[in-house]
This record gives C-alpha cells, sequence and structure tokens, in this order.
C-alpha cells in the first residue's frame, strides 16, 4: 500500500515537472530569439554607422545574410542618421530580394531628405534647442520629437521671444514619415532678409547695452533704464493698429529701435533684447480679449530673484515732470491682472524663465 502511494506521489511530481517544462522552455525560447533579433539589428544599425562615417546614404545595395523587415531596416537609417545629426524625412524606396544565401536591401534616399537636427531630451533641452534656432538664425535645422512628448516647450520658446523676429516666421510640426518641427516664413520675404534685419538689430541693441548698463547697477535698475530707453526711442504705431494694418516690422525689435515706431509686440521685443544683453532674464506675455476682438503683448522677467511684469507700451506716457510712467514696471500679477485680459499661465509661466 505505501509502495502504491510513494508511486502514486512520485508519478505526481512527474507530471508537474512536465507541465512547468512545456510553459517555461517556449518563454526562455522567446527570449533567446527576440536577443538574437535585436543583436542582428544592433549589427545592421552600426554597420550603417559605418557607411554614414564616410558619407550620407543616399543610394545603396547592402548584402546580408540576415533577413530583416523593411521596417527595421528603415529604422535602422533613421538611427544611424540621428546618430551623426541629421533626421531623414523620407526614404524614397527600398526593396528586398534574395540571391542564394544572402538577401539584398536595395536603397534610395534624396540629399534633401536630410535634415539637421536638434535632438531634445528633456522639455528643457527642446525649449533651448528652440531658442538656439531662433537666436543663432539656424533656421535650416530642425527639431526631432520622435514621441511628440515636447511640443509645450517649443511652443513656449516661439511664443515667447518675438525678438527674433517671430512674427514673420512659423514653427510647422511634421508628423509623416518621422516626427520633427521645422521654422519656415509667413511672408514673402526670404531668410537673408531676415538675418539681415536681425544682425542690425542686434549690433545696435549691443551698443545700446553698453551705453546705459553699468556693472554697479542690480538687476531692477537695468530693468527700469532699458524701460525708460525704449519709451524714449519708440513712438506708439497708432497708424498700423487703427487702420488693421499687417506692418511686420512693428512686431519687432527692429521696428521699435531702428524705426522708431512699434505696436506692443515690438517694445516686448525690445526688452527682451536688451534684457538678454545685460543679462536679464525675460519672456513675452501675450494675451487675446475675445470680446474686444484684440490682443496685447508685454513681459514677465526676473529681477533680482522676484518674478515681476513690466508693460512698456502701457508706460508710454510722459509725464509734467519729464519722466515716463511706471504704473506697469515691476508689478505683481494682481496688479497686471486687474487691467490687462487673461492669458496662458502655462505657455507664459516662470518655468520657462528657469530655462534661460
Amino acid at each position: 500500500m505505501k509502495r502504491n502511494r510513494s508511486i502514486l506521489i512520485l508519478k505526481i511530481f512527474c507530471f508537474i515537472l512536465v507541465a512547468f517544462f512545456s510553459v517555461k522552455m517556449p518563454l526562455i525560447s522567446d527570449a533567446a530569439s527576440d536577443d538574437k533579433e535585436k543583436a542582428n539589428v544592433l549589427r545592421l544599425e552600426n554597420s550603417l554607422n559605418q557607411k554614414m562615417d564616410e558619407e550620407l546614404i543616399t543610394k545603396m545595395k547592402y548584402r546580408s545574410k540576415y533577413d530583416y523587415s523593411l521596417s527595421q531596416f528603415c529604422d535602422s537609417l533613421r538611427n544611424a542618421a540621428k546618430d551623426h545629426g541629421y533626421v531623414i524625412t523620407r526614404v524614397n524606396s527600398i526593396m528586398k530580394n534574395k540571391s542564394g544565401s544572402q538577401y539584398i536591401y536595395t536603397v534610395s534616399i534624396r540629399n534633401s531628405s536630410y535634415l539637421e537636427a536638434y535632438f531634445p531630451t528633456s522639455m528643457k533641452e527642446a525649449y533651448e534647442d528652440t531658442l538656439s534656432i531662433l537666436k543663432n538664425m539656424e533656421y535650416e535645422k530642425v527639431i526631432s520629437d520622435d514621441k511628440l512628448k515636447y511640443e509645450n516647450g517649443i511652443e513656449a520658446a516661439f511664443k515667447q521671444h518675438p525678438e527674433y523676429q517671430t512674427s514673420v516666421l512659423s514653427i510647422i510640426k511634421y508628423t509623416k514619415n518621422t516626427n520633427y518641427y521645422q521654422i519656415s516664413l509667413r511672408k514673402g520675404i526670404s531668410f537673408d532678409e531676415v538675418k539681415e534685419r536681425q544682425n542690425e538689430v542686434l549690433a545696435l541693441a549691443e551698443s545700446i547695452t553698453d551705453s546705459i548698463i553699468t556693472k554697479e547697477m542690480n538687476d531692477s535698475e537695468k530693468a527700469r533704464v532699458i524701460h525708460d530707453y525704449i519709451l524714449a526711442q519708440c513712438e506708439f504705431h497708432s497708424e498700423a493698429e487703427e487702420n488693421a494694418l499687417f506692418d511686420d516690422l512693428s512686431y519687432t525689435a527692429y521696428g521699435c529701435l531702428i524705426q522708431h515706431k512699434a505696436l506692443c509686440m515690438g517694445y516686448a521685443a525690445s526688452f527682451n533684447l536688451l534684457s538678454d544683453m545685460a543679462g536679464l532674464k525675460s519672456i513675452a506675455v501675450s494675451s487675446y480679449n475675445m470680446e474686444k476682438h484684440t490682443g496685447h503683448a508685454w513681459n514677465y522677467v526676473c529681477l533680482d530673484d522676484s518674478y515681476v511684469y513690466v508693460d512698456c507700451t502701457w508706460d508710454d506716457l510722459k509725464m509734467d515732470n519729464g519722466s515716463y510712467s511706471t504704473r506697469y514696471f515691476a508689478v505683481d500679477e494682481e496688479t497686471i491682472s486687474a487691467d490687462h485680459a487673461q492669458w496662458d499661465k502655462d505657455i507664459f509661466s516662470k518655468k520657462w524663465i528657469a530655462y534661460l
């Protein structure tokens, strides 16, 4: 009887072992297969990387004993291009054929499909990369955003910095084949004209800050002399506002500092530009009044570790004693909110100022 019971227990134990390994072995086998496939794809990427060390791949016949899917091959091409600082906007053609024991991959990519790119890995980097393109006039570069995670950072940088002539530029999101953002022109002018204007106003702004800013000044004193300088040099372009004219220069620091005539965005752009050269951190804030169908712009700036608002446009009133109004200079949110239309508190918040 005891012998029979021992045999039964042994049979049950053997059955459990067989059941366990019948489940476990396929999992081990699948994991090994996945590891092998990853190793093969990595081998492909390394090989394509080496080819791109010599020159960008435009036409190529690639022979391999490994059977890659066309999707795997295209992804490997894009990863190799990324390692060299480019996005591939389109692989024009790719075919796979088998010859004996080898697979032959025939690839065609136009030169124009390679775009120099930034590859941010955080919201901060996306913001900084957008600013770099605008500030250094690298309009040919794009910002890669494979998983579309950094749109807010890119949008914030673009909207907050009209000193880089964003009134004549736009930033476009592309999501076909690969995801990236690219600067384009809104109006019928060339990038060369934009660069020429920007270089002219940058040279003037540097000269201005050298003449009005001293080392002894604290942040508030720097901001005040910048505020007063802008008001002394510029008049509000009322004709453009009254006749709804789109004079793009009125929205820029060029219009404010060189042509001495601007709308509110031009005032804000000039304050940003001069503040940056004086070592201050400032962004432009814009709002839109739905009832009156009017927009407005002013600045949000960090002065001596305090975050305050400055509205040069609404301070452009000369007092009886010859000085300029400071009603909207270095005011808090409660004060500015009392008579300014509401604005997007996320896009125009101090978290972005910290990235400057």
